[in-house]
């Protein structure tokens, strides 16, 4: 990864998916972070999702990946908007965990001259490994080595009684019964949280979590 002079390296991450997917990707984006010093770094996706980020002091910002204007980077030799191409340039590293079957994003990202391009599995696979180890793999060809898999953000409880007992979530998740962990796992992991933190109160979000 290239930057000159006393100017701050930039790096963008761009995450899709629904929020479970984006927190899972967050040791990743901390590891980045960690390792890059002085980074200015900011965060392509979804806004309602990806602005845990900067609340949680990741990323100094964010851009909205549902713009109309990104609808053009999936499609191959097309006419792309100068401010749009002007933006990607200005990064020094750019780590995609979007599908990009065709390859025509990246296609597009040699195109628009990006210095760095790192192309990550939007997926993770059963059978290899914590989730977050995976989608930060690919790092390790920057030499970066995930060496905390544990999703962590530093959320400041605006608004609260800071007198009053820490909040721990749980989200069972709204996909479908193959996908999702046996309700009855949930049931005892809340029953034992008590025990382990009794500190804390429990509260549960159903459906969708954003």
């Amino acid at each position: 990864m290239e930057h000159s002079g006393r100017q701050s390296p930039r790096v963008l991450v761009i995450r899709g998916g629904a929020i479970g997917d984006f927190i899972l990707t967050l040791p990743a984006i901390r590891l980045l972070r960690d390792n890059i010093p002085n980074v200015h770094l900011e965060i392509l996706g979804y806004p309602s999702i990806i602005e845990l980020a900067t609340a949680g002091g990741l990323a100094e910002s964010t851009r909205s990946l549902e713009h109309q204007s990104m609808a053009k980077l999936f499609v191959p030799n097309v006419a792309l908007d100068d401010v749009l191409m002007d933006y990607f340039r200005n990064f020094n590293l750019v780590v995609s965990y979007l599908y990009d079957p065709d390859g025509y994003f990246r296609g597009n990202m040699e195109r628009i001259g990006v210095k760095t391009f790192l192309e990550a599995s939007h997926r993770v696979e059963a059978n290899k490994g914590h989730a977050a180890e995976q989608l930060a793999k690919p790092l390790e060809s920057l030499a970066m080595y995930l060496d905390d898999a544990a999703p962590r953000l530093n959320l400041q409880n605006k608004g609260t009684d800071r007198a009053s007992k820490p909040i721990l979530v749980i989200h069972p998740g709204s996909g479908s019964l193959k996908k999702n962990w046996p309700v009855e796992h949930w049931i005892q992991v809340a029953r034992r949280i008590p025990q382990a933190h009794p500190d804390h109160q429990i509260a549960i979000v159903t459906g969708e979590a954003e």
